[in-house]
């Protein structure tokens, strides 16, 4: 059995991995090897990379498992979350290549085969926190961008699949979309029943009470279109927004958020100087979008 690492940044832990299969209320790995089977599993050096790179890694994982086996049962290969992407992938091109994998069963864990869905105001919220850009560059990622059934870059940007999903999928159905030799087994990782979490649609789910963010509100999301799931400093009433004041704001929050590393800086990523509003106040003495002259923001 070959099972694949899902999505996160930077490398696959294998000791992480083994551990949370193998410690928790569960131990597969111990089970596996009780009925008799081998468990190898295969991570990568960059998890947030490319899927058709990454598929690459896992194929070369198998044709080294066909060479080294003893005696010739067939594979079970598979995946977690993306990794199911990933064998699925390379299962599928190696069919199309004419190249006998030797796979009598796949497997994919919770794989989000149509689409992962990360609300839009998480992914907003990711791009919004300057301080901590390491959200903004995995939902910018190349292997994010193929999974995410709709995608942001900016705080601004709209919704829409990125063109870097339209490339993975056209790369899947060229080489026939399923691999066609195996069975096909999937799990999900969930009630079953499709009752959902009992959290309505429509309803706050976060609100910033101090601090920078003060005032800033998450919703969840509702169905339709043009719905708002967030909103900064308060300033944004349900239904309507005072967008110019919003995006003014918005705006100084990222120049002002490079001062704490010494430099202010434009929309560009260029340092420039430290501006005055018309309050005569340093612009960089934040204020939220409801806030006047002399009401100073903590």
């Amino acid at each position: 059995m070959l099972l694949s690492d899902g999505f996160e940044t930077g490398p696959s832990s294998l000791d992480g991995l083994w551990e949370g299969l193998e410690r928790r209320d569960f131990a597969f790995v111990s089970e596996l090897r009780r009925t008799g089977r081998d468990l190898v599993l295969i991570g990568y050096e960059n998890r947030s990379a490319s899927i058709l790179d990454n598929a690459e890694v896992a194929t070369r994982a198998v044709l080294r498992a066909i060479a080294e086996r003893l005696g010739n049962a067939p594979l079970l290969v598979g995946g977690f979350s993306m990794g199911g992407l990933v064998t699925r992938y390379a299962l599928a091109k190696r069919e199309h290549e004419n190249v006998d994998h030797q796979t009598a069963v796949y497997l994919s864990f919770d794989t989000p085969h149509r689409g992962a869905w990360v609300p839009i105001g998480l992914q907003a919220l990711a791009h919004f926190l300057t301080a901590t850009p390491a959200l903004s560059r995995q939902i910018n990622s190349p292997a994010a961008r193929q999974l995410l059934w709709r995608h942001i870059s900016t705080v601004e940007g709209a919704p829409a699949e990125d063109p870097l999903r339209t490339e993975f999928l056209d790369a899947l159905r060229n080489v026939g979309s399923w691999p066609r030799r195996p069975r096909l087994l999937g799990v999900a990782n969930g009630t079953g029943d499709g009752l959902g979490n009992g959290v309505p649609p429509g309803v706050e789910a976060l609100q910033v009470t101090s601090g920078w963010f003060a005032g800033t509100t998450l919703w969840t999301q509702s169905s339709g279109t043009a719905r708002q799931v967030a909103a900064t400093g308060g300033a944004v009433a349900r239904g309507a927004a005072e967008e110019d004041g919003v995006d003014r704001w918005a705006a100084r929050h990222r120049r002002c958020a490079g001062r704490d590393a010494g430099v202010v800086r434009d929309r560009g990523g260029q340092p420039e100087a430290d501006r005055e509003d018309r309050g005569g106040a340093s612009e960089c003495e934040l204020r939220s979008p409801g806030q006047r002259g002399g009401d100073r923001g903590s």
